[in-house]
């Protein structure tokens, strides 16, 4: 065996045809060197070019970097500018599983263990219920057992009065204090001598002395079945595959002979859609049901208001839902449609006995828009407009951050909403758990440091917020124990034990000055639980031509009017505050009349209301009933 260095008698002579080498270390002409070093520079150079076409902007990279820096610029310019929004979106279902496909017919890894699972409670419910618990005392008498201890009890009852009888009993049986005496005396004589008799035959026989006792020698394991313990283990690691087998064999034979499968196979089919169903609801759901919005967005004022419509055109039904919706982040205050909050206001009304007009007013044909606000202590603790700068930054700063390989051009020539839009460039984002849980935890982490370092620059502000600034350093600390990137591998990992993922596509349309004219969203839901696979497309069109000439703008427009003469938004946090009152004077009134003597239910009509009858003291035989009948 030879090791270490090895020298040859002859030297070889470098090669650049075999070894790449440039530098011939066995020239000793100037010339040949002076050439040799221009050789070797000229590949140096070469050599690091490559490596910046590889990995550098100016590389292979340089178009994807290129796409990443206009979408940022483009998203930027959109955030920070007014704008109008006009979406529409539609739905479409799938099989999750084609035809053909080599998964067809098998059931998700998630479904696999259910039943497995399922299997194995039912294997051992079966057990439990097989078991015939009386077949340890078939044919036992009992009777006769009885009888034995009875004849036993009585023999020695006889034998101790024989006893009795030979020391001069009296004619009732009774003993003397002195024969009582003599007869224990006797049994402790009796009982030391047996033992003093078994110690002697201990000593005796020399097989044990207490000195000489040998601890390690002693071994109460040797007759201990290891096998049967390797079993047990064996059957631990093995077992949820066995079972899992043993569950499709009993699948299977319950199929070819058309029994009823498990109880979780049952109810595992019943959840999943077969594809007839799938198809139906396309057919007579999905093709007919569009969801669509129109917004307007302000971030100087930092307001959005919106009106979000479902729409289902059907050839027998038109039916049509309208919810307005404006959020206003400087005056922290929400304002939603009146008819969205009426049935809880109608629910909360049944407690009462007597409606405030501010009640009435809500539950009126006339009231239009409720408009609520930030509690004082919530609103005082972390104003509204920070949150939504820090939200506003973070988004930014997160999309500055996406990987420049996960945007890409794509050709517009073929695209029917490009050409609809007028757009020259279209830009695609994949947004996969991976991405999407990273996006999070970017947003996240953007977030908690702008409030924190607003919460620094304003001390004066926060200075009673102990709560509050103790939670984002706790926050703050906790981001600085993980990566964006972790969480969405986070994310990847409750994708693959939850049933169902969700993939997102994102294409962006720019027109040449690089200026955002829309977007189109393709979401990709997968269920192979549920043996469906829905795909969601939303167009959103950013121009003032379609906003101004859709139908929804003008309820838009009507809803949050602001000029004179205009209907003034109902008061929703007095609302909430006279429906409080009214029920907890609902309450104290029901409560007080527990307090009567006597307490009935009654019915009129079907409807059940309270009648209290009170014992008048002054007379005992005069009741006075005074009833009270709900509305």
């Amino acid at each position: 065996m030879l090791s270490g260095c090895q020298s040859l008698s002859a030297p070889v002579t470098p090669s650049p045809q075999q070894n790449g080498a440039i530098l011939d270390f066995n020239q000793t002409s100037p010339q040949a060197k002076q050439r040799q070093s221009e050789q070797f520079a000229a590949a140096m150079a070469n050599h690091v070019a490559e490596q910046r076409l590889m990995f550098d902007k100016e590389g292979q990279l340089a178009a994807e970097s290129a796409a990443k820096a206009r979408l940022v610029t483009a998203i930027r310019q959109h955030m920070h500018t007014p704008s109008t929004a006009v979406s529409n979106a539609r739905y479409v279902e799938m099989p999750a599983v084609a035809d053909g496909s080599i998964d067809k017919g098998a059931d998700s890894l998630l479904e696999s263990f259910i039943k497995t699972i399922g299997y194995q409670n039912e294997q051992a419910t079966a057990d439990d219920d097989d078991y015939d618990y009386d077949s340890d005392y078939d044919g036992y008498d009992y009777d006769a057992a009885i009888d034995a201890e009875v004849a036993a009890a009585d023999e020695d009852y006889y034998h101790d009065h024989d006893h009795d009888h030979d020391h001069g009993d009296d004619a009732c049986g009774c003993t003397s204090d002195n024969d009582a005496e003599y007869e224990y005396e006797d049994e402790l004589a009796l009982a030391q001598a047996e033992v003093a008799e078994a110690q002697a035959e201990l000593d005796a026989s020399g097989d044990y002395d207490e000195d000489d006792y040998d601890y390690d020698d002693y071994d109460d394991y040797d007759d201990y079945d290891y096998d049967d313990e390797e079993d047990s283990y064996e059957r631990l690691k093995t077992g949820v595959t066995t079972d899992y087998i043993e569950m499709k064999r009993a699948e299977k034979a319950a199929a070819s002979t058309g029994d009823e499968a498990g109880m979780m196979t049952m109810m595992l089919d019943m959840i999943k859609r077969t594809d007839e169903q799938v198809a139906a609801d396309n057919a007579y759901q999905n093709q007919y049901l569009t969801f669509s919005s129109v917004s307007e967005h302000n971030p100087q004022s930092r307001t959005l208001r919106s009106v979000y419509s479902y729409d289902y055109l059907a050839p027998t039904i038109q039916s049509s839902i309208q919810l307005p919706l404006m959020l206003d982040f400087n005056r922290q205050r929400m304002t939603v449609d009146a008819s969205a909050i009426k049935p809880l206001f109608v629910k909360a009304s049944a407690y009462m006995e007597q409606k405030s007009a501010n009640v009435d007013k809500a539950l009126s044909k006339e009231a239009f828009v409720v408009s609520f606000g930030l509690p004082k202590t919530l609103a005082e603790s972390l104003p509204t407009e920070v949150l939504y700068d820090s939200f506003v930054n973070a988004l930014d700063a997160s999309f500055a951050e996406i990987p420049a390989s996960a945007v890409s051009d794509v050709s517009a020539q073929k695209d029917a909403f490009a050409s609809q839009l007028g757009a020259s460039q279209v830009l695609k984002v994949n947004f996969d758990a991976k991405q999407t849980g990273a996006m999070m935890g970017r947003i996240v982490k953007h977030m908690t440091h702008d409030l924190q370092q607003h919460i620094d620059a304003h001390p004066e502000k926060y200075a009673d917020k102990t709560a509050l600034k103790e939670r984002l350093e706790r926050l703050s600390l906790y981001n600085e124990g993980y990566h964006s990137t972790d969480m969405g591998a986070l994310m990847q990992l409750v994708e693959a034990i939850a049933p169902l993922s969700l993939n997102q596509d994102n294409y962006y349309y720019l027109d040449a000055k690089g200026a955002l004219l829309g977007k189109q969203q393709r979401m990709h839901l997968y269920s192979p639980f549920l043996n469906v696979q829905q795909t969601a497309v939303n167009q959103i069109r950013y121009n003032a031509k379609d906003f101004g000439k859709h139908p929804l703008t003008p309820l838009l427009a009507s809803s949050f009017d602001t000029t004179k003469g205009a209907p003034t938004p109902i008061d929703g946090n007095q609302l909430l505050a006279d429906v409080k009152k009214e029920k907890s004077y609902a309450e104290t009134a029901r409560y007080a009349r527990y307090d009567y003597d006597s307490y009935v239910e009654v019915e009129d009509d079907g409807e059940y209301g309270e009648a209290y009858l009170e014992y008048d003291n002054d007379n005992e035989d005069v009741y006075r009933d005074d009833a009270y009948l709900g509305e």
